[in-house]
């Protein structure tokens, strides 16, 4: 259902729990998309419409969106029901799979996210805070500004990371911020691999959709396959559906590539990407274990980040995680926040003192990271 808030002074704000009115935003979200100068891939109407469909379905989630007009959006919160924060608090975890950041007009007015932010917490108000898990940049400063002017009590603490890697560089500077043996390795393999096969690199900007679901259902055949197949975590198992919706949205909003490593005309490795405005997003990757002595997810990568070095029209290639083994690309950290925003009850004061105490211990700085 949607329904309009009762303050005769907010017309403008929206709550929406239905799939169909969700996906009516579509036009407009996307609109508002394009303006923006950059921004982050979870934040688009695909990512949410996904989440609500699949990935979040049975978590009560909700779309709150202030309008400027019938055709226009000025900033679209989206978030569901959380899971149990330290086992057992109940509240409402604002974001898509990976981040909280929101869509927002490039004009937005404090005044305007103000508004909308107080919507939530009045249609939230049973639960003792609003959670922002991971807000990168500038819109973690624009929430705490909004919770200060607000008098909101708040807390924030780093939450995690994703690597970045600064594509505006020439591809020997970037692998010059490799470790040494990342270039050692790759040296060798890549030598390997191109002196038993035939190797090459596809990108792929398919307009058919057809092509699109075909490498969707390579890359599941892939994970299958491997490791993730032996452990019932392939796509084939989990997420399928949720991937396949995002591919069939996001194509009407923007561009999914795919980079492909081939060899001998055989899939060798893959990373299932989106490119939007000047950055590729790297939402997953894997590679056919027969030929994991060449390791060629490093090299599909490294190939990636070179032709992404080649073209004018990339700036970035940011991999949304922060995952270990990527410590040795050397790219540059993205810092996640956490903000909380407290309810006015006894129960949100109370948490609220124990989560700013909790967060002033050094060993727990970054301890919102388990509600990832």
């Amino acid at each position: 259902m949607t329904r309009q808030l009762p303050e005769p002074s907010d017309p403008g704000i929206s709550i929406i729990s239905d799939e169909s009115l969700l996906a009516g935003l579509e036009a407009a979200w996307n609109r508002l998309s394009a303006r923006e100068v950059s921004p982050h891939i979870a934040s688009r109407h695909f990512m949410a419409f996904a989440n609500a469909r699949w990935r979040l379905r049975d978590r009560g989630w909700r779309c709150y969106v202030l309008r400027k007009d019938s055709d226009s959006i000025r900033v679209a919160l989206f978030g569901s029901k959380s899971k149990k924060v330290w086992g057992w608090v109940d509240t409402f975890e604002i974001g898509t799979e990976f981040t909280s950041d929101f869509a927002q007009a490039p004009d937005l007015q404090p005044h305007e996210l103000k508004r909308l932010v107080e919507a939530v917490r009045r249609d939230q108000s049973s639960r003792p805070f609003i959670d922002f898990s991971w807000l990168s940049g500038s819109q973690r400063d624009e929430v705490q500004t909004c919770a200060v002017s607000a008098g909101w009590r708040h807390t924030i603490v780093p939450n995690g990371h994703a690597w970045v890697f600064d594509t505006t560089r020439s591809i020997s500077d970037l692998a010059h911020r490799f470790t040494p043996k990342l270039r050692r390795n790759l040296r060798r393999d890549r030598k390997r691999l191109e002196e038993q096969y035939k190797v090459d690199l596809e990108v792929l900007e398919p307009h058919e959709m057809d092509v699109h679901l075909e490498c969707l259902e390579q890359f599941s055949a892939m994970e299958a396959a491997g490791w993730k197949g032996r452990n019932e975590s392939d796509l084939g198992r989990v997420g399928g559906d949720y991937h396949r919706c995002i591919v069939e949205r996001a194509q009407g909003a923007g561009r999914i590539r795919w980079y492909r490593l081939r060899v001998d005309e055989r899939p060798a490795a893959l990373y299932f990407c989106f490119r939007s405005h000047d950055t590729v997003w790297a939402l997953k990757t894997t590679y056919d274990e027969r030929y994991a002595v060449y390791s060629p997810g490093n090299l599909l990568l490294a190939r990636m980040l070179e032709d992404a070095c080649a073209d004018p029209e990339i700036e970035r290639v940011h991999m949304l995680t922060g995952p270990g083994w990527l410590d040795r690309w050397g790219g540059s950290r993205e810092t996640y926040h956490r903000v909380r925003i407290f309810a006015s009850s006894v129960w949100g004061r109370l948490l609220y003192t124990g989560d700013a105490v909790r967060g002033s211990w050094p060993r727990f700085r970054t301890g919102g990271g388990q509600l990832r």
